[in-house]
């Protein structure tokens, strides 16, 4: 509640204006939006950040067949991708906390979209086929083993070279099919996770720049 002095007749009267906000009203709202933007930027670096990195990461291992850093790398995107959420929330509550930006505002209304299809990405492209290539390694390795033991194990019968050209076509075939399918996965990995960087990127610009009005 706000006072207006007035000097008329001579004197100095206060009235009562209710429709001014207070000078604390004001700085508490100024505050608390300072606050939550605090919070909404520190949640882009600590939840967003290492969402980028996890399927960098998963690619690497993939590169080196390194079946747990595949695991890894997709337990860790699925698990920032849905933390990120908390970062999405508190872009919310900063832009109801804003007294010249609203969610009608055309560059809130793109940021927010973009970032869901990113997270989007991340959850239904780079997650499936980080699993999907640790399994496929998993099973490879344990397909060469098993060669490795018939191989090394007594035969009852000696083979021929008709016989053994065929076992040595079929193993070839499988192990290019099996690498064929490998890359495959690393193509649908690399391009969601840049699709998803450059969304985040184009996100940032956005808040930064805040244009459109």
């Amino acid at each position: 509640m706000r006072y207006l002095r007035n000097n008329s007749c001579g004197g100095y009267l206060y009235s009562r204006v209710p429709w001014l906000p207070s000078r604390t009203a004001t700085s508490t709202v100024r505050y608390m939006h300072t606050f939550w933007l605090v919070l909404h930027v520190l949640a882009a670096v600590m939840l967003t950040g290492p969402l980028l990195l996890a399927p960098m990461a998963g690619l690497r291992a993939l590169r080196e067949r390194d079946e747990s850093g595949l695991k890894n790398a997709g337990r860790t995107t699925m698990q920032f991708a849905l933390l990120s959420l908390i970062t999405f929330g508190l872009g919310l509550i900063v832009v109801a906390n804003s007294k010249h930006t609203g969610f009608s505002t055309p560059w809130v209304t793109i940021s927010g979209t973009l970032f869901l299809i990113a997270l989007a990405l991340a959850l239904f492209i780079s997650v499936p086929a980080l699993n999907k290539s640790a399994r496929m390694i998993e099973a490879d390795t344990e397909q060469e083993r098993k060669e490795q033991a018939e191989v090394a194990e007594p035969t009852a019968r000696q083979l021929d070279a008709e016989e053994l050209r065929k076992i040595t076509d079929a193993r070839v075939i499988a192990h290019g099919a099996a690498r064929e399918q490998l890359q495959d996965q690393r193509g649908r990995i690399a391009a969601a996770s840049g699709t998803s960087a450059v969304l985040l990127i184009v996100v940032t610009v956005l808040m930064v720049t805040q244009p459109f009005g």
